[in-house]
């Protein structure tokens, strides 16, 4: 037996406990879900289902052993069969469970059978030790994120900011800018889409941008976000919105040139750092590892992690190229 043949029996050996179902979102009790979801390990705002039905509308649910196990499956297009794909603005996801055996069968979940009808997935599995076995699994490469742990005082989260940063958070309080709390939920996509027409990798599709600011308008309402704005002679410069699970807290920013040169997203989430310094939360910083992106999130004394990327594409040719090479995307970007 060769060594992917036998990586695929050793997986549904270690699956074949487990009473595994996907299930349309019409049939998954929100309830169990959302409680699994609240008393897992690796907790995270993104996991809930009112996020997923803002987020990624089509969405569907691997259920494990009777809501002992969760795992979110963001659906894409309209084809048949089905493809799994990461939705805009959504890092990563994964198994979440109460119980660690359980959220530590991401390396293998997708050699179960009920992921056969699907040609092509990717996929990223937040918080996940990684398989001793992974280099058998060519689909499986590894990511980097960072996230700061906000349980110390202020000031000692603070003597851990790099030196430009301290630097940077010094010259955005010398603007005496006011950092405002706000209700309105569009500002962040508002300024992400107009920057977007310098950057197209920062550009989503209307029907998304709208999802996202009405996620952002029911986290408010429900008390599980933060909305933070900064003007500069009445022009939005600065936006930064934090949405609060039970354990997470995942950080969403942007800024226009003007804002960028008056260091308004250094104030935006010092300021947060500032106000929830002592809570037993994780800072989400979403990415990254483009080098500039890294090196940012380190600056604010947030620590690597590393997180798995699986892609499986069962797609025909030519099909299959045109998907690995995002093709389609980028022509929309293009033509938009």
């Amino acid at each position: 037996m060769d060594a992917s043949k036998r990586a695929i029996a050793e997986a549904n050996e270690t699956l074949k406990p487990y009473a595994i179902n996907i299930l349309p979102r019409n049939k998954i009790d929100t309830k169990l879900w959302d409680q699994c979801v609240a008393n897992s390990i690796n907790e995270t705002p993104m996991a809930y289902t009112w996020v997923l039905d803002h987020l990624c509308p089509a969405w569907k649910g691997l259920v494990i052993n009777n809501y002992k196990g969760v795992m979110p499956l963001p659906l894409s297009g309209k084809g048949v069969p089905p493809i799994i794909q990461m939705p805009f603005d959504v890092l990563n996801l994964g198994i979440f469970s109460s119980n660690n055996t359980i959220t530590l069968l991401s390396p293998v979940i997708f050699h179960h059978q009920v992921f056969k009808k699907f040609r092509y997935i990717n996929y990223r599995f937040m918080g996940t030790e990684l398989p001793v076995n992974h280099k058998l699994n060519p689909s499986i490469s590894y990511r980097k994120t960072y996230e700061l742990d906000l349980n110390k005082d202020y000031n000692s989260l603070k003597n851990a900011y790099s030196k430009s940063h301290k630097k940077n958070i010094r010259r955005f309080k010398r603007n005496n800018l006011e950092i405002q709390s706000v209700n309105h939920p569009n500002t962040y996509k508002l300024l992400q889409q107009e920057k977007a027409k310098e950057k197209p990798a920062l550009y989503t599709p209307p029907a998304h941008n709208r999802g996202f600011s009405d996620m952002i308008k029911t986290a408010l309402k429900n008390g599980s976000g933060e909305n933070f704005e900064i003007q500069n002679q009445g022009e939005i410069i600065g936006s930064c919105f934090f949405l609060k699970g039970n354990k997470r807290v995942v950080i969403f920013h942007i800024s226009n040139e003007t804002g960028r040169k008056l260091k308004t997203t250094f104030g935006l989430i010092d300021n947060f750092i500032g106000k929830h310094a002592g809570e037993e939360k994780i800072l989400d910083f979403a990415g990254s590892s483009i080098p500039s992106i890294s090196e940012f999130n380190k600056g604010f004394g947030a620590m690597e992690k590393i997180y798995l990327n699986t892609t499986i594409n069962r797609l025909p040719w030519p099909i299959n190229i045109i998907k690995q090479k995002n093709l389609l995307y980028r022509f929309k970007l293009i033509f938009k």
